[in-house]
This record gives C-alpha cells, structure tokens and sequence, in this order.
C-alpha cells in the first residue's frame, strides 16, 4: 500500500483511491480493471475473488515490492494518518454504490471522504442513497471522445462517435454555466487544468464547491 504511505511522506492531506470491485463484491484498490499493466499476470478484477487478488504478484516499483490492498485495509490507514480520501469509481454500479455508501456509514467518514467519478450518475445515485455523503464530479475536455487529454486517440469510430462529441460539448457547457454540479449536486468538481478559466475559483467558492485542479 504504497500509495498512501508515500503521501502522507509528501505531507499531502488527501489522497485519492481509484476503486474496483472484485467477484466477490470487495472493493480494493487498483487504476485498472485488469492486472497486465501492473503484474505479470493479467487478471480480470471484477472475475477474481479479494483472496485471490491479494496473491497476485505485482512489479517492484522503486524497490518496492507490493499487492493489491482492499478499500478497508486503505481507509483504516488514512484514518489513523489523520489523511482525508476520494473514492474514484468508473461508474454507478449499484453494488458499487452500496459498497462505498455502507462503508461510509459504518466507519462514519462522512467529513473524511468524498465518492467521485468521470460518471455524472455516480454522484446522483449516491446523493439519492445519503445527501450527506460528500460527492464530486471529475471532468476533462472531450473525456468520452477521447481516451487521451492531448484528444488525439478516438475512443471508437462507431456513429457513436458523434453522439459523444455532443455529450461533451453539453457537459463542458453544464459545468462552465454551473447547471450540471447544481443538478447532481456535487460538493467537489476535479477539472483538468486545461478546463479552468479566471473566473471559475470565484463562481464555484460562492456556490459552496470544492474546486479540484487535476494534471
């Protein structure tokens, strides 16, 4: 669990997990949803059980040799760190949100961690669950056209291509006229930093949400 520790070395205050869930419903921490960028072995998340994902043989990194650690196992080391945490999802999985809203609850990090998600029906589905679980909403210019922020890798050349040039062309016209975050109504919005004019910090600190500048 290097990531964390590697933080709060940093004396950074906030880390973010990015959450998969495993076959048998356990959320654990990993970029992916398959292992081949970061072992030898490429599982699938999602088909394998947590005990299994735990003996899944990573590549050192830095000299440091690691596994795969489980959410629990990541939010009882922030909380003794005293580290607040964004749960970073790919989208509105209803076990998934369960998931994350129960451990919310039981662990009562409500002023500690934040659920967020380039899926704009993950922050909806957790309001209607609790709305006073803190949501956000991350966004980068032509995310669902292209799979790289330079967007010059299409995400497929289907007609559903232009479908989702529309998409984020109404999604980058929600955010800049804040009619998107009101809906969904977020707490937090991460924005590229490509995305950011002069005027946003002011127009999102009078509307009460945190603002986020991700690279």
């Amino acid at each position: 669990m290097s990531q964390p520790f590697q933080a709060k070395q940093s004396k950074c205050e906030l880390v973010e997990f990015d959450v998969h869930l495993s076959a048998d419903g356990v959320p654990v921490l990993i970029h992916d949803d398959s292992t081949g960028r970061t072992s030898k072995e490429d599982v699938i998340i999602r088909q394998a059980t947590a005990k299994d994902i735990k003996n899944i043989p990573l590549k050192i990194v830095s000299g440091i040799k690691g596994v795969i650690p489980t959410l629990v196992e990541a939010v009882d080391w922030c909380l003794q760190n005293n580290m607040k945490m964004i749960f970073d999802i790919k989208d509105d999985d209803p076990k998934m949100i369960k998931s994350l809203t129960d451990l919310i609850k039981s662990k009562n990090l409500y002023a500690k961690a934040i659920i967020s998600s380039f899926n704009p029906r993950v922050a909806f589905s957790v309001k209607r669950v609790d709305k006073n679980i803190l949501t956000g909403f991350t966004s980068r210019t032509g995310y669902m056209t292209y799979e790289d922020e330079e967007r010059r890798i299409l995400r497929n050349c289907s007609p559903l291509l232009y479908i989702n040039y529309i998409i984020d062309d109404l999604t980058d016209l929600g955010i800049r006229s804040f009619i998107l975050p009101a809906f969904l109504g977020v707490d937090m919005l991460l924005l590229h930093y490509k995305c950011i004019n002069r005027s946003f910090p002011l127009v999102f600190s009078t509307n009460f949400i945190e603002l986020i500048l991700v690279t």
